[in-house]
Parts: C-alpha cells; sequence; structure tokens
C-alpha cells in the first residue's frame, strides 16, 4: 500500500514540473556578428527562467522561450541592452555600446549623444 501511495505522489510531482508556463517571444536586436551572437545569446540565458535563447546573424532576430513565473520578456531585453546591443524593448547606455568590439558595432537606429 505504501509504495502504491508513493507512485502516486511522485506522479503527480511529475505533473507539476510539466505544468510549467513557458512563453515564446521573437523580438529583433542589433548586433553585426557571432561574437554578437554569443554576447546576446549568453546575456538571455543568464536570466533566471529562460530556457532557450538564439539570435540570428542574418535577420537579427532573437527568439526566446522563458518561465512567466520567473521572468518577464521586458526583463530579457534589458539585460541585453545591459550587455550593449539596442534591441525593441530597450536602448543601450552609450558607454556600454562605445566599449563593443569594432566588429560589433552595429548601425545605431538613434544618434549616440554627444560627449
Amino acid at each position: 500500500m505504501k509504495n502504491i501511495l508513493l507512485l502516486v505522489m511522485l506522479i503527480l510531482m511529475g505533473f507539476g514540473v510539466m505544468a510549467q508556463d513557458y512563453h515564446k517571444a521573437k523580438f529583433k536586436v542589433w548586433g553585426n556578428c557571432e561574437m554578437c551572437q554569443t554576447k546576446i545569446v549568453k546575456a538571455a540565458k543568464s536570466v533566471e527562467g529562460v530556457k532557450k535563447a538564439h539570435w540570428n546573424v542574418a535577420t537579427l532576430h532573437m527568439s526566446v522561450k522563458f518561465d512567466t513565473e520567473l521572468t518577464t520578456l521586458s526583463k530579457i531585453q534589458k539585460i541585453i541592452a545591459e550587455a550593449g546591443y539596442d534591441n525593441e524593448g530597450y536602448i543601450a547606455d552609450d558607454e556600454v555600446y562605445k566599449n563593443l568590439h569594432y566588429c560589433c558595432k552595429y548601425e545605431r537606429q538613434l544618434p549616440l549623444k554627444e560627449e
């Protein structure tokens, strides 16, 4: 009887883990190269709750899959901007952008602030 009860509890716990609420989103992130890709994906995956992240160098489209109970799309976009990459949600700080590797300096949509 104890074994059956234990088995039922394990099955119910398994359903609870499977019930995570994952959300998929796509948005544009500006960048140029595979070095950018590495940094952008690493920044996105550093956010707790992000399960998958991929940035396409050719199209500049970022796709993420994340747990909505742990994070939001806005948080993911903010972290990417903090790494130096403008996106549809946030603009990177000018100083962070200026410190990117020369090949990673993409054409910004907004002009840099004058010093």
